[in-house]
Formats: structure tokens, sequence, C-alpha cells
């Protein structure tokens, strides 16, 4: 048995290119700690349970298949287990098979992976396509530390440490005294973030495409963020509550998630940009999106976090549209509505769209932060 290796970017899209004609592809994912030790009972008793959770995946995919391919769905949830179990490397292992169609492929994983199993007619390579080919910073603050780590080969390392002693509050004294001593360690731990937001800064601006993630109590990583500049704050894929003293190890399990979100959402714009330009079936701005919602065209609503436009709304039939403008329907003069996003949200669901924020390091807020993907052209 061949040994599993990390894809190149060609073979990556290639994998993503292919689809189920015959059978079903099953997609299983074994995550690698180099940092805990485990057992050959262990992993044994993991890949049970993936195992397990793919014969459930399985249930719908195999109603589509003839005896064959269910036959062949079972033994190739077996042997992507075995492969798994013979490809211990860190940080991750995922396997790929698809006997009726010819497909089997192991890959190493470039970032850390959680254990995971996927049935259906194509590939699930999330977790491959999070780190592959790009970078992603950690930044962990609180009042007395500042340390920016990078995400390499499935493991966080320390690139820049900025910690800072700050003075203790004290109970007693005359308060006066307490007042002037808190005013002092605000104004400490103020000029603390500054100096690591300025930091983080120069790594985003010297890594194009980074996407970074705070790790902190809420209050510290939400002032990190107002100080970043415009590029640092394009970055962000978002924040995650940790521990004052939580190390690397600590911190991996609670950033994966977001950095494979906002892998989801950088594909789904990237589809979103490419049917701007083709069929027609992609949409930007509020009167394109309004009056789309409005017919029940919006399969999909996009919102980013920038969104300031006030529409309008009909007050005859609730239709939306630009502020200034008529309803076509009725004729009827639309009125503003400050709750864009509401009435927005509104239109889409009550016509059975499905809505998606859409985080900052997307770049979609730059594009005018409001978009659709659209069932049909109207």
């Amino acid at each position: 048995m061949a040994a599993a290796e990390q894809l190149s970017a060609d073979e990556l899209r290639a994998l993503a290119g292919f689809h189920a004609t015959r059978g079903a592809v099953v997609s299983l994912f074994l995550g690698v700690d180099p940092e805990r030790t485990f057992t050959r009972a262990g992993i044994e008793s993991r890949l049970d349970a993936l195992v397990a959770a793919g014969r459930r995946e399985a249930r719908a995919a195999a109603a589509e298949l003839d005896h064959v391919g269910r036959v062949a769905l079972e033994g190739d949830l077996r042997r992507a287990a075995d492969a798994a179990s013979h490809n211990l490397v860190p940080p991750g292992v995922g396997c790929f098979a698809d006997t009726p169609d010819g497909l089997w492929r192991t890959a190493v994983a470039p970032t850390a992976v959680a254990d995971a199993v996927r049935v259906g007619g194509s590939a699930y390579l999330v977790p491959l396509a999070v780190g592959h080919g790009e970078q992603a910073l950690v930044a962990a603050v609180s009042r007395e530390r500042g340390e920016i780590f990078s995400l390499e080969q499935g493991r966080l390392r320390k690139r820049v440490d900025l910690p800072e002693e700050q003075p203790r509050r004290h109970r007693d004294g005359e308060a006066w005294q307490q007042s002037k001593l808190e005013r002092r360690v605000d104004t400490l731990a103020h000029k603390h973030l500054m100096r690591v937001a300025k930091e983080l800064d120069r790594e985003v601006h010297s890594a194009p495409g980074v996407r970074v993630v705070l790790a902190g109590e809420v209050e510290h990583t939400a002032a990190l963020a107002q100080l970043l500049s415009d590029q640092g704050r394009a970055a962000l894929a978002g924040a995650v509550r940790a521990e004052a003293h939580a190390g690397a190890a600590e911190l991996m399990p609670l950033v994966m998630p977001l950095l494979e979100r906002s892998e989801r959402e950088r594909e789904l714009v990237t589809r979103w940009r490419s049917a701007l330009d083709a069929a027609g079936l992609g949409i930007q701005g509020w009167p394109a999106v309004l009056a789309a919602a409005s017919a029940g065209r919006v399969e999909l609503l996009l919102l980013g976090n920038e969104v300031t436009e006030t529409p309008g709304e009909c007050p005859v039939c609730g239709r939306g549209g630009r502020e200034d403008s008529r309803c076509p329907v009725d004729g009827a003069r639309l009125e503003p509505r400050s709750d864009s996003l509401d009435l927005a949200v509104q239109l889409a669901l009550g016509h059975g769209g499905d809505v998606r924020r859409v985080a900052q390091d997307t770049g979609f807020d730059a594009l005018g932060g409001v978009g659709a993907l659209l069932r049909f052209r109207g």
C-alpha cells in the first residue's frame, strides 16, 4: 500500500473535479496529533466509530445505487479505514474511495484535522483545502499576553511573543488611589494591545492572503480587532474564546473550525463571483437583490459585515427595492426601512431561499457586502 503524501494544488483541483456516476465517494479523515500518545487499540476504536458513522451517512446514497454499488460502498468504508490505520502521519490523513468509478486516493492533511467521514457524489475536501497553499495566523491576547502563532504543517508555531506585566489592582487604599491605579492599568493594557496590533498588521502585510484568528477573552479580542489596520481587519476569519494561558495544543481545536468555515465561505464567494459573469445567476447590490428576493428567485442570500444602504419597502405588498423608487406591481412609492438586513432575510426565507453571513476575510465586503445566487433568471 503506497504511503500517503500531501497533494499538490493540481492534484487537489483534480480531486475536486471528480464526480461519482456509478458509485458514491467515501471521504474519511483521521487526525494524528504528534503531541499526544495513542495506542493501536485506541486507533482501531476511532476507526470503528468512523465506519459506523459512514454507514449511517451511506443510507441516503445507497438508495440511489444498485446491488453492486451498495456492496462496493461497504468495502470502500473498510478499505479507507484500513488505509488510515497504516498511514498515521501527522497531522492527519485523508482517504478517498469509489471503487465503481475507479477512485482511490490517500493524502496527508496540510493542517490538523478532526476525525470525520462523508459519503456523497464528490470528495469532501475542506480539511485538505484549509491551509493548502496559504497561511493562517492566530493571535492569543490578554492584558499581559501577546503571542502570534503561524499554522504550519498542522501545528501552531510561535512567531511573536509580546508579554506585558501589568500592575496589580489592590482593594486596600483610598478610593482616589484605586481610581488612579485602574486608569493606569487600563492605559497600559491599551498600549500593550496597540503593540500587538502593530505587530499583527506587520505579519499580515508580509503574507498576502493570510487569514487571522484572534483568541482570548471577548473584551480583549474585540479591542484588538478595533486597533488593526483595514488590511488587518480584512484578514480576520473570526475570534474564539480561550483561556489566558492556553498553549498551541489547546488553541488548535478552537481555531480549526473557524478556519474550515472560512474556507467554505471563500469557496462560496468564488462561486458567486463566477455566477456574476455567467448565465446571470449571480447578482449584487440592494436594488437587484431585493427585486430578486421579492420575486422568489433568490436561492442563497449572501450578507457581508458592512451593509449600510437603506432600502425601501412597498407599503401595499411588501416588495423591496430602492428607497426612492415605486413598486413595479402596484405603483406605490416605496417607504424607507432602516432594518435592511431583516427585510432581505424575510424576503429570501419567505420564498424558500437560504441566508449566509460571509466572513470579512473573504473580501466580500469590498465587493459591496450584499449579493445572491439565483434559482433562475428574471
